[in-house]
């Protein structure tokens, strides 16, 4: 199926546009409805809701680039659960990854919230939780947690 299907009552839609939190143009819509758990980025019926939004706003998502390479859908904000179509860009898994380190290697973390993360790790806590307690990636807190980078000397 080429992008959206247009023989389906407006119902369906309205009931996915329903769980999304819309704000202002330029702000996170954030997905209102349970994620399944597991999943990278919340999901409904359709498909991983991002996906959902940029087919229902902006057309068909192609498989591949003019050079091969699988086509992604990337979140401009960062914000895994944002719906905002304005947020959402085609592009390759590479330039979704450059995307990633921007909004991460912007972070900065202090000392303190160093230790406090690999406290929270020794103590079990998934990269994931600790995550999303400071409103970051898994990678930068697996960074943190190994030492890797600019947290190598923090003990």
């Amino acid at each position: 199926m080429q992008g959206e299907r247009t023989d389906l009552p407006n119902t369906r839609r309205e009931r996915f546009w329903k769980n999304v939190e819309i704000k202002g143009e330029e702000e996170c819509w954030n997905w209102k409805h349970i994620t399944h758990v597991g999943n990278r980025y919340p999901t409904c019926a359709g498909g991983e809701v991002h996906r959902m939004v940029y087919k229902y706003t902006k057309g068909p998502i192609p498989k591949y680039n003019k050079d091969g390479r699988k086509i992604v859908v990337r979140h401009l904000c960062g914000n895994k659960i944002c719906c905002n179509p304005n947020h959402l860009v085609l592009g390759t898994q590479s330039e979704n990854n450059i995307d990633r380190y921007k909004i991460d290697g912007a972070k900065k973390l202090t000392n303190e919230q160093v230790l406090h993360v690999k406290n929270l790790r020794a103590q079990g806590q998934t990269y994931a939780k600790i995550a999303k307690l400071y409103n970051t990636s898994n990678v930068l807190i697996r960074n943190v947690c190994i030492g890797k980078g600019t947290y190598g000397g923090i003990v």
